[in-house]
């Protein structure tokens, strides 16, 4: 066999290495594919009550399809010369749950291929492990398929390398001027697109910062790791991090502040932002 020819056997099976050119995931959990893999979209639920674990990522060296009903990790078909990961996140763990963190990196150490049986319905090797990453509960699986060569499994380890996680907490509860009672936000996706669109807004300018003491302010608690299969808060004083609305006010933008990985920032809101808070009949305008 020629070398070129070489070289394209090895990218079939996904052994050659390549830029990432696209990602696959959902709720804000995703994952760089390297030329050549694919993905199963997933739709996150948004009832509290849906099966736990959720399937975050579904992803292959080769096309990969949903294959069967009644196991989880291994529901899906892929060619047996192939690799795949699969993520699924814990959304209703207890307040007593504690995990370890995710790894540093995803290795043979971390992440071991045991022989079959290693995961339920599945006819290959396969190994898994569970972490925690930004308050947020997963398992990852990796399953190679009955002819993968074995190097492949290193592969699907440098997928899961590059798994990104989006933090959002549960609840945001709004409260203050020209509302009768707080309001509650409770969709998590609603929630982490909330908190994107604002970390993502310009910051508010400094003759902006110096009027805050004079605007009316809404106050925004985020109840970050309130456990699902808890009674959704009902005390703003319950939460773990607070931020606050500035809403539109005598011709000055709306500022939304927030704060991230323990700092502080004021933005202007977005018209994003806004546009969740007035969908839930919070002021945006005073």
């Amino acid at each position: 066999m020629t070398p070129s020819a070489i070289a394209v056997a090895l990218a079939a099976l996904g052994l050659v290495g390549a830029a990432p050119v696209s990602h696959g995931g959902s709720a804000g959990v995703t994952v760089s594919l390297p030329q050549g893999w694919h993905s199963v979209p997933q739709t996150a639920p948004t009832d509290v009550h849906a099966d736990d674990p959720v399937t975050r990522i579904v992803a292959a060296s080769a096309p990969i399809r949903v294959g069967g009903r009644g196991c989880d990790i291994a529901a899906y078909a892929f060619p047996s010369t192939a690799v795949a990961v699969v993520v699924v996140e814990w959304t209703r763990l207890s307040k007593s749950a504690s995990w370890a963190p995710r790894p540093a990196r995803f290795t043979a150490a971390t992440l071991p291929v045991k022989a079959p049986p290693a995961i339920e319905c599945f006819a290959g090797a396969g190994g898994s492990v569970e972490f925690a990453d930004h308050g947020r509960h997963f398992g990852a699986y990796l399953l190679l398929g009955t002819r993968a060569p074995p190097a492949l499994a290193d592969r699907a380890r440098g997928v899961l390398d590059t798994l990104t996680v989006a933090a959002a907490p549960p609840y945001i509860m709004v409260s203050g001027p020209k509302l009768a009672k707080p309001v509650l936000l409770s969709n998590w996706e609603e929630n982490l697109t909330l908190l994107t669109a604002a970390e993502a807004s310009p910051r508010a300018k400094p003759g902006e910062l110096r009027t805050l003491s004079t605007r009316p302010r809404l106050d925004l608690a985020l109840f970050w790791g309130w456990p699902l299969d808890s009674p959704p808060p009902t005390k703003a004083s319950d939460a773990s991090a607070h931020g606050s609305l500035y809403p539109t006010y005598k011709g000055r933008p709306a500022l939304i502040r927030i704060t991230t990985n323990g700092v502080s920032t004021t933005r202007v809101a977005s018209p994003k932002v806004l546009q969740i808070f007035a969908k839930h009949g919070v002021p945006t305008r005073m």
